[in-house]
């Protein structure tokens, strides 16, 4: 699962044209309703513990909070900004 980042609060470095225009075109990001990443989050988990698959992995920015506040079985940094919580039964 990789949600979308939020927009940065400065605007130095702004994204390419197609990113941009697919950000124009998408309503703001919300944590609430149907395939918002806590949703989307928890019936994965579901799957996962239905027995559907082994592990659930999100991408998140380093400093992001935990989607739906939902702590992960453990953390593997990434390169750079990014960070991944990995979800296991």
């Amino acid at each position: 699962m990789d949600p979308m980042f939020e927009p940065l609060k400065s605007s130095r470095a702004l994204p390419k044209k197609g990113m941009g225009l697919l950000r124009s075109l998408l309503p703001p990001p919300t944590d609430a309703g149907p395939g918002s990443p806590p949703e989307v989050l928890r019936l994965a988990l579901q799957v996962l513990a239905e027995g559907g698959c082994s592990r659930v992995v999100v991408k998140r920015g380093k400093s992001a909070p935990c989607v739906g506040g939902v702590e992960p079985s453990f953390v593997v940094g990434g390169k750079g900004r990014v960070r991944f919580d990995v979800y296991v039964k």
